[in-house]
């Protein structure tokens, strides 16, 4: 079970050819991005805050906690390219969102929440939608941009854990040192002592 849409398609680099590969069918959530799939925004402010608080979005905003400057303009570009696909095909947005998911062979379930019949009606028309090779091919155009921006992010904050992780070993190995120097001088303290009572014991000889 995995996010998978046309603005979260972060599963395609790495695990969903793996899962392909081992015969592992994939349930994809979020496929309508907790509803910014289900229609054409005029801006994103026409959403709940709530829906604004992944990493496509600025991290100022109410309620969000990632903190990052988001990808906000890719994600709008990535919405309007989408949008005239669905215009030109006729098609709800909603619709095409979810008929994308399923059109890819690894995906072998969709979950779509639903509020109320009406939503639930539209889903299940959404999974008898079949796109075209061609208009799949749009979408993946499309969406391609904002798929690059959030893979880019992901690096960045790789490396970052990375560059953490360095200075955290560095620190260690620093401290590691010091407690070696600390050891020797111990050590050494401990041997001069030792000649220092084997000579007292001579002169007493």
């Amino acid at each position: 079970e995995l996010p998978y849409s046309l603005l979260t398609r972060g599963i395609e680099l790495e695990i969903l050819p793996l899962c392909r590969q081992h015969g592992i069918g994939i349930m994809s959530y979020m496929t309508l991005m907790q509803g910014v799939l289900s229609r054409r925004l005029a801006h994103f402010e026409e959403l709940p805050p709530v829906r604004l608080r992944t990493r496509h979005f600025a991290g100022t905003r109410l309620g969000s906690r990632h903190g990052e400057a988001g990808i906000e303009p890719q994600t709008q570009a990535a919405l309007e390219a989408i949008a005239g696909i669905c215009e030109d095909a006729r098609l709800p947005m909603s619709d095409v969102a979810v008929a994308w998911a399923l059109a890819n062979p690894a995906v072998t379930c969709v979950l779509a929440g639903c509020r109320n019949t009406a939503q639930l009606t539209e889903n299940l028309r959404a999974i008898r939608r079949t796109l075209t090779p061609a208009q799949v091919t749009q979408l993946n155009a499309a969406t391609e941009m904002e798929a690059s921006a959030r893979s880019m992010t992901t690096t960045a904050e790789e490396t970052s854990k990375q560059s953490l992780t360095v200075a955290s070993a560095t620190e260690q190995a620093s401290a590691n040192v010091e407690t070696v120097a600390t050891a020797s001088e111990e050590l050494t303290s401990s041997i001069k002592e030792i000649g220092r009572q084997v000579a007292q014991s001579s002169k007493i000889a």
